[in-house]
Formats: C-alpha cells, structure tokens, sequence
C-alpha cells in the first residue's frame, strides 16, 4: 500500500488519507495481522508526511 500512497502524495494538492485493513483474509477468513502491526505501518505513512487523515475498515475501535 505504501508505493501506492506514495505516488499520490507525491502529487496531491491537497490532503491524503488512508483507511487500510488488516491485510487480507487467510484460509479460514480471519485476519493475521494485529492492530499494532496496523498501527505501525499508519504511524510511519504519518511520520513521513504521505498522509494527513487515517481511518481503519469496517469494525475498527478505538482501542
């Protein structure tokens, strides 16, 4: 998702945003990868200026 992130903010005018899920699903539909992991890769798209708002996918919390 990063490259594809990239790509836009390199070009936009105007805010970004990026509203991942949790990778995709595995045999038995259930996700792998852990808030945190998403977390960390949200943390590192802000840090370095791609995006400006971020958002998960359906049945995100706050937690």
């Amino acid at each position: 998702m990063r490259p594809h992130i990239k790509t836009i903010s390199d070009v936009a005018d105007t805010f970004v945003s990026a509203h991942p899920n949790a990778g995709l699903p595995n045999a038995f539909g259930e996700y792998d990868e852990t808030p945190e992991q998403t977390a960390a890769f949200l943390k590192e798209f802000a840090e370095s200026g791609l995006i400006n708002i971020t958002g998960g996918c359906c049945g995100t919390i706050p937690d």
